[in-house]
This record gives C-alpha cells, structure tokens and sequence, in this order.
C-alpha cells in the first residue's frame, strides 16, 4: 500500500510522458515548471530556419572562398547536430504544441535529412528518460551499451587514456562510423515504424537526391552534407554523450547520472548547440524546451540540493579532461 501510495504521489508531481519515474530532489514549485515548459512555436520554427540558412550560407560562401571548405565541414557538421537537438525537442512534443503538426515538421526539416525519424528516437528515447541508469534505460538498446555477457562494452567505458579517446574520436570521424549510422537509418523504420512509412520517406529523400542529379550538382550534396554528417556531426555527437553521462561524480545517486556543463560560445558554435548541455536540467524536466533550459538551470541553481550535490562543469574541454584517466588507471562504466 505504501509502495502504491508513494508512486501515485510521484506521478502527480510528474508533468510529462517522459520524466524520470524516480524520486527527483529538490524539485521546483509545479508552477514554476509550468511556465518554463510553455512551447512558443515561433521559436521553435525561427531556430529551424536560422540553422538552415546558416547551412546555406556556409555552401555559398564556399563556392567563392574554397579555402574555407575544411571549416565548413566542422560548421555544416555542427549545425546538423544542432538540427538534431531541435528534433530531440520535437521527440519530447516541445517543438509545436499540435502533435501531429510536430512531428511532421521534425521529420521534413530535422530528423529526415539527417537519415533519422522522430517515430524511432522516441521509442528508445523516452525510455532513456524513464528509467535512466537501469536496464530499461533506452539507450542501452538504441546504442547497445551492453556487451552478450551483460557488462558494459569497452566503447562506453570511462575514464579512457587522452590516446583512448582520441582514437575514438578519429574512428568516428573517419567517415565510416557516419556511412553505418546512414544505412541504419534509412533501413531502421521498416522494421520499427512500418513498410509504408519507410518506403514513403525513401522516396522523399530519393526526390532530393534526383532534384540535385537532374541540376548536375550531386557534389553538393557530397561536399556538403554527407562529407560533414559523416565526420563531425558524428564526433560532436560521440564528445556530447561522453559529456553527458560519463564519470559523473555526486554523492547523490540522482544527481549523478547525468552532468550539466555550461557552455561556452564556442561550445554552442560547434559542439553543443541549443542548450543541449544544460542536461541534469533537461533530465528533471524534459517538458522545458531548450530556449528555456538557461532559465532553468538558474532557477534549479537556487536549490541547496543542486548546489550541493549537482555535478557542472564549465566547457566542454573540462568536461572531456574529467573523462580521462592516465595509463593503467582503472576503468568505469560511463
């Protein structure tokens, strides 16, 4: 009877399909969250639109500056992951408040371009949410986390050497960790989604590809998506995962799954766009789309809890130098 009492309690306190079905300390006033969870759509759109110009500025500016091309690759790459973070919003119904309406625009001019769906990262995300740190957390599906004998998998195994983590990085960013992730997703949503959702989506992407043949500039398409998904949206992906959940330190169990690092403008730039990496913040309350996650975290900064036991770290590099380890250290599961 008190188990059943103690989760109707906490059910009540949960705002959204997605929040963590565990006790959160410290949690802000309902009202509060309220107001930070409330979706402003043109916000949500204006970001869409601000990262595809910036893509089209990029390509542009390069077609008379070649010299900038090595750039590109990591801004172009960037603004992908950044395309991705906005999709994220939409798997949680943050982007539009119309369901139906948020999805599609998710799939047109987000998660479809980047060979992805919003149908298939919420499966596996929303349990991630839930039951974060368990082995219902969804990311230990979608990114198999765990090895045929149940132990964590070298891949996600921290602290790695700086040697360790570089040679991860330059696996990922070598093009054929990107080549994979592209032919999974394409093929993904037959089997997850269904038959008629995977073919139609095919063929929206297929019409793009024809649209760019039938103008003899298929080396756009090349140069300036598949080249930069392949390479740093990749390895800005893989950096802001180990970011997120690896050798977090907290002497409290809940704060310690996950860590929040302040960005800095660079960090936006190229590595954590969107406010993405406000992410303890974002685990507490995913209902609070990410034009407010800065709100947030300067409201849960008032917590004492927070204070005390929250693990942030400031910029992306520091983040990164507390995941390493010197030779023959021990490891840990991220």
């Amino acid at each position: 009877m008190v188990d059943r009492l103690g989760a109707a309690a906490a059910s009540c306190r949960r705002l959204h399909p997605h929040d963590y079905i565990g006790e959160v300390p410290d949690r802000l006033p309902p009202e509060l969250v309220r107001e930070l969870s409330r979706i402003d759509a043109v916000r949500g759109l204006f970001a869409i639109l601000e990262e595809w110009l910036a893509i089209l500025a990029a390509v542009l500016l390069c077609e008379h500056y070649t010299w900038l091309y090595p750039l590109a690759i990591f801004f172009i790459g960037a603004r992908q992951h950044a395309l991705a973070v906005l999709g994220h919003d939409a798997v949680h119904h943050r982007l539009l408040g119309r369901r139906s309406l948020n999805d599609w625009v998710a799939n047109l001019f987000l998660w479809w371009p980047l060979f992805a769906t919003n149908e298939v990262f919420r499966r596996y995300h929303g349990p991630h949410h839930r039951h974060i740190g368990t082995d219902q957390d969804g990311n230990i599906e979608l990114w198999r986390l765990r090895g045929a004998d149940g132990r964590p998998t070298r891949e996600w195994t921290y602290p790695k050497t700086a040697w360790q983590l570089a040679a991860k990085l330059l696996w990922r960013g070598c093009g054929l960790t990107g080549l994979g992730l592209l032919l999974v997703g394409l093929l993904r949503p037959f089997r997850v989604v269904g038959p008629t959702y995977g073919l139609v989506r095919l063929l929206a992407l297929a019409s793009v590809v024809a649209a760019f043949a039938a103008a003899q500039r298929l080396d756009l398409l090349l140069y300036y998506w598949i080249i930069p998904f392949c390479t740093w949206f990749i390895v800005s992906n893989y950096i802001r995962l180990i970011c997120e959940h690896s050798m977090v330190r907290s002497d409290h169990p809940v704060y310690a799954l996950t860590r929040t690092t302040v960005p800095t403008w660079l960090d936006l730039v190229f590595i954590v766009p969107r406010n993405i990496s406000y992410h303890y913040e974002h685990h507490c309350y995913p209902s609070v789309p990410f034009y407010r996650l800065p709100e947030l975290h300067a409201a849960m900064r008032r917590l004492p809890g927070y204070r005390k036991h929250a693990h942030v770290t400031h910029g992306i590099g520091s983040a990164l130098l507390e995941c390493l380890r010197r030779p023959g250290g021990a490891g840990e599961h991220a």
